[in-house]
């Protein structure tokens, strides 16, 4: 952890030159060798639980599936929600449900219409009055290049599909690099929009899994280990915010 610390310090200081050194994290660091994730058809890894140990206080998220592998419950105990979800025939995410952590409890719901180039949010209340709009703004890869809400976001992605940059128009830039292994949720059976780009702060892509992050002068590193087939198990993340631990439970189908 020295030296994470030492390089957090040195991209702070030399935040311009921030984005190369940071490149160079996946191969100098023997634990978080970036590694060709192996063909895996079977047997399915869903994240079960993603544990965090954060200034001596856990914190569990949990994940639930229907027989298809869909998420259909989220319970996000770090940002004190539970999200439960319903999909079409066709696999399309249709509505996402916000509750309070006893999962009873309603904050609101948000549904979700299709069409070539956006999906449109429809955000309503908790006694089922509308609560506006706006549009995710979709390319011709399928990929989000935009978030019409207020704010405004901007999204860039590398050749993987990962989230290389975004920013709130008028805020910071958020800018990440990834390893090549899966992201615990890769193996998820459909895309689920609202997870991936609506739910927390930060977007994630379950693509692969990211291995530095840094805005204005924050700066975020993660060192993971890995089992057999390339899924992380654990992770220490290291930054000028404060420092912590992740560890990941699958289901294995």
């Amino acid at each position: 952890m020295k030296t994470l610390s030492l390089t957090i310090i040195g991209c702070i200081l030399l935040f311009a030159g921030c984005k190369k050194e940071l490149s160079t994290i996946n191969q100098t660091s023997s634990t978080n060798t970036a590694q060709t994730s192996p063909a895996v058809t079977s047997p399915i890894y869903l994240l079960n639980k993603a544990t965090y140990l954060i200034g001596g206080k856990i914190a569990n998220n949990g994940y639930h599936y229907d027989d298809k592998n869909r998420l259909t419950y989220v319970f996000l105990q770090r940002s004190a929600v539970v999200y439960r979800y319903n999909y079409d025939d066709n696999d399309n995410l249709v509505s996402a449900y916000k509750y309070r952590l006893d999962g009873t409890t309603l904050y609101g719901f948000q549904t979700f219409t299709y069409s070539t180039n956006a999906i449109t949010v429809n955000n309503f209340r908790a006694d089922s009055t509308s609560a506006g709009s706006c549009s995710l703004i979709l390319n011709a890869k399928n990929q989000v290049t935009s978030l019409s809400c207020d704010p405004s976001i901007k999204y860039l992605y590398d050749s993987k599909s990962n989230v290389t940059d975004f920013q709130t128009i008028g805020g910071p830039q958020y800018s990440y690099l990834y390893d090549t292994s899966k992201h615990p949720l890769s193996m998820i059976g459909a895309k689920n929009i609202h997870l991936m780009y609506l739910a927390e702060q930060e977007p994630q892509t379950l693509v692969n899994n990211v291995i530095a992050m840094s805005h204005d002068n924050i700066i975020r590193l993660y060192l993971y280990k890995y089992n057999a087939v390339g899924f992380p198990v654990s992770a220490q993340v290291a930054s000028n915010e404060g420092n912590y631990t992740i560890t990941y439970q699958y289901l294995v189908k």
